[in-house]
């Protein structure tokens, strides 16, 4: 016994195909994103080690012969302080204005980066507002 479909039943199983198909090719999509990052196509993703080893530019410091400091000489002034030095309103500041959500995503922020895609690419929107995490602004400024 054959079933008989009719043309609106042809039509959602149609409707049904074509949103299965988007679905899979979106995940296709992003599953190969994923591996071009690992594989490096979008740049040196840094290792652990190197961000754990991270050297930064000192100013170079003369003394006297009895040790006097005499001058500096440097592009940046950067003098190194431990992480426990910084005041905690100094960390929540940072945190409320880089990365709101940092303590709920583990490096990427998936909410912004659609919120700024579609804010970008669909309405044209200059000033969507930056969609990085601070740990994709510390790896970017690593590499």
């Amino acid at each position: 016994m054959k079933i008989k479909r009719t043309k609106t039943s042809k039509r959602k199983l149609s409707i049904l195909k074509v949103i299965g198909l988007g679905i899979l090719g979106l995940c296709a999509f992003f599953l190969l994103f994923i591996v071009s990052i690992n594989l490096g196509l979008w740049g040196k993703i840094p290792s652990k080690k190197e961000l754990s080893n991270f050297q930064y530019q000192m100013a170079s410091e003369v003394f006297t012969a009895d040790s006097v400091l005499i001058g500096k000489y440097y592009l940046y002034d950067r003098q190194p302080i431990a992480f426990e030095e910084f005041p905690n309103h100094l960390k929540q500041a940072l945190i409320s204005i880089e990365d709101e959500r940092f303590y709920d995503h583990s490096g990427i922020d998936f909410k912004s980066l659609i919120r700024v895609g579609f804010k970008t690419i669909l309405m044209s929107d200059d000033s969507a507002g930056g969609g990085s995490t601070l740990t994709q602004q510390l790896a970017k400024s690593l590499s």
